[in-house]
Parts: structure tokens; C-alpha cells; sequence
């Protein structure tokens, strides 16, 4: 089995079934009790906020644990927010995208879409007019920039630094989704004043996340105190002590690993262009996220020919996996129409190693024959 899939899921790291055990025996209590024990479960909870805080450059305070970075990326964009002005982009996660969607037609939203170039980046120019024009309100600190840090499908990474300067400068607050970017890609993520990120998605267990604001926020779920009033319902201290571990972990193997995985991108993107008529759509900079498209090609019949194989690959997002639709981030670069439909992703981690390109690539260069002989195309080569 040769897994792609890293940006939907990772493995959760083997060193965290100690941490798993000593939680389930010891602190599987209710840490908003008073007793001893549950006393000690918040103590660890405490310690995993502090060990996360000092990680991504935000203070412990600032710090709200959620399930994951949709219920994240859901509570900054809800209606409770009251932001006036909402600036993003075309090629967010739909758990940003949607929710702004529903906010267009209320009147008192404004929506905008900053540009884009080939590659996914922002226009800045563009992103600099669209904050001029904020001058207009009178409570300029109700405009949010809402951005991901690194796409989810292409791997497009932001220059947040700069982007976080013209909000900067303009009195923006800016939101970055880092979904795709902690634990894997080296980023300055105290610049921005709200970050949402998923622990599942740098070998954590999945239904556990962060909101890191520097901004007070109006909390999402009602009905209890906990995370200083923010987020109520029982903290999920499993999933919060394990996270802490796992980005713990990440940090400390970045920059090894970033060097490792991006060699075994570079070979074998380098075999895969040797395929006729085939385009890269995705980011040279991110060795985490391949994204290639095919002429002639059906995604969905090639990832089944390839899960046969046992290789395991993406259309796209997993969360659009199942949507029939051409996914709007290869709309917004422009990925030309013979192309689109024939988009595959293939994510990395430091599991993926050097010797099952050969497998990768004769499977895909096999797969894709298969796929156009079948439909009547013949090779160029």
C-alpha cells in the first residue's frame, strides 16, 4: 500500500500511543470538576495550551480548542462576529468559502474576492485597493481578510508576512486558515491575528483543532464555561494532550523532513513529466502537495484503477472528493478545460519514501493509457 493522501489525513505518530494510554488511564475525568484527579486533567490541558502557544507564536490565553478547523474556521466568519467586510479569496477551503457565501446577500456584509495570478498567490495590489476602500467605515476594526496560508489543493503558500502588513497597515484583521500549513511549513503565524488549524492534519487524532486569536471573539457553541467562556462543552482532553505532542514532534523533524519530502517530489514529478500531455498546477515551493492534471483523463477513473493498485490518491480536497463538480480552485487559475477534469492530488509525509516512485509511476503512466485507449485517444509518443 503506497498512501498520497497526507493532506486529507495523516497517520497519527507511533509515539503518541504512550501519551494515548497514560490519558485513557489517567485522565479520562471531567476537567471542569473539582476533584483531585480532574484537577490534574486540567493541569495537562493547561500544559498542552502553553506547549501549542509557545509553537505558533501566540500566548496561552489566546488559545481556544475546537473540534477541528471547520468548527475554527465557522466561528470566525459566523454573523455573531459582526464583521462588516469580509476580504478572501476564490480558492478557500469550503469551510471558509461557504459560510461567507451565505453572508453575501446580507446587506449589512460587504464580500469581496482579491485576484489572483497563475499560481494561486494574491494579487497585492489588488488586496491593497480592496483595504483602501475601507476607509469608508467607521469601525475599521469589523473588516476581516480571510485567507489560507497554504491551499489545500494546489499548495499554494501565501506570503502572509506581507499580507499581514497591509492589514496592518489599513486596520484589517486578518484570519489565515493554516490547516495545510502547522506542523509542515515554516511560518511566521504571530502575524496574523486569528490562525485555525487541525491536529489531524500533522499526525494528530482527528476531531480536535485551534483557534489562536489576539482579538476577542463571540463564541460559537453556547452552554458552558469552558475555554474561558469561548467554546462550551467537555474539553476533549485526549485529543488536546495528544495534539500539543504531535506538533511538538512536527516542529522538531520540519526541517528534515521538509528537505526529505521535497527530494522525493522532485523525482517524481520529474518521471511524471515524461507522461504526454500532462500539467503541473501545484506550488514548487511546498513539498507536501502535488497537484497534476491529465488531458483526456477522468480523475474518478483513475483514482479507482490506482486504488486497485493500492495506491491512494485524491481528485482534489476529500472534501470535495465526492463532488462531481470541477473544483473552483483549478477554475480560479485557469487550468484549461481539457485539463480539469483529469486533476489528481497527492499529498506527502516523511512515510513516503524514495523507492516506491518507480511503483507510482508506472502505475499512473499504465492507469492513464488505460483510461485514453479506452476512450479512443491515441499516444503522441
Amino acid at each position: 500500500m503506497i498512501y498520497l493522501d497526507n493532506a486529507a489525513t495523516t497517520r497519527p505518530y507511533p509515539q503518541l500511543k504512550k501519551t494515548i494510554d497514560n490519558v485513557l488511564k489517567d485522565d479520562w475525568y471531567n476537567p471542569s470538576s473539582l476533584y483531585d484527579p480532574s484537577v490534574k486533567t486540567a493541569r495537562h490541558i493547561k500544559e498542552a495550551r502553553q506547549t501549542i502557544a509557545s509553537l505558533i507564536g501566540f500566548k496561552p490565553s489566546e488559545i481556544i480548542f475546537t473540534s477541528g478547523s471547520t468548527e475554527g474556521n465557522n466561528m470566525v466568519l459566523s454573523f455573531s462576529q459582526g464583521w462588516r467586510k469580509i476580504i478572501t479569496t476564490k480558492i478557500e477551503h469550503k469551510s471558509v468559502s461557504v459560510p461567507v457565501k451565505k453572508r453575501e446577500n446580507i446587506d449589512y456584509t460587504s464580500i469581496a474576492y482579491v485576484s489572483l495570478d497563475k499560481q494561486g498567490r494574491i494579487d497585492l495590489k489588488d488586496l491593497e485597493s480592496e483595504l483602501i476602500s475601507t476607509y469608508c467605515f467607521e469601525d475599521r476594526c469589523k473588516i476581516l481578510v480571510s485567507i489560507i496560508a497554504v491551499n489545500n489543493e494546489i499548495g499554494t503558500i501565501q506570503d502572509i508576512n506581507k499580507i499581514a502588513m497591509l492589514c496592518d497597515q489599513y486596520g484589517a484583521i486578518l484570519h489565515l486558515d493554516c490547516t495545510q500549513a502547522m506542523g509542515k511549513i515554516d511560518l511566521d503565524y504571530g502575524v496574523a491575528d486569528i490562525i485555525t488549524a487541525s491536529a489531524h492534519k500533522f499526525h494528530g487524532l482527528k476531531g480536535v483543532g485551534l483557534i489562536a486569536s489576539k482579538i476577542p471573539l463571540k463564541p460559537l457553541l453556547l452552554g458552558g464555561h469552558q475555554e474561558n467562556d469561548m467554546r462550551a462543552g467537555t474539553e476533549n482532553a485526549l485529543g488536546i494532550i495528544t495534539m500539543a505532542e504531535a506538533l511538538k514532534i512536527s516542529y522538531n523533524r520540519m526541517d528534515v523532513n521538509n528537505k526529505i519530502i521535497d527530494q522525493y517530489k522532485h523525482e517524481l514529478k520529474f518521471e511524471l513529466a515524461k507522461i504526454d500531455n500532462v500539467r503541473f498546477n501545484d506550488d514548487p515551493n511546498n513539498p507536501y502537495i502535488l497537484s497534476i492534471s491529465f488531458k483526456d483523463v477522468n480523475a474518478e477513473s483513475l483514482l479507482y484503477l490506482l486504488s486497485l493498485k493500492h495506491i491512494y490518491v485524491s481528485s482534489g480536497s476529500a472534501c470535495n472528493s465526492k463532488d462531481q463538480k470541477v473544483s473552483p480552485i483549478l477554475e480560479a487559475i485557469d487550468v484549461p478545460d481539457e485539463y480539469k477534469y483529469g486533476t489528481i492530488r497527492l499529498s506527502f509525509s516523511d512515510e513516503n519514501c524514495v523507492d516506491e516512485i518507480p511503483v507510482i509511476v508506472n502505475a499512473i503512466k499504465d492507469c492513464v493509457a488505460s483510461i485514453r485507449h479506452s476512450r479512443g485517444v491515441k499516444d503522441i509518443g
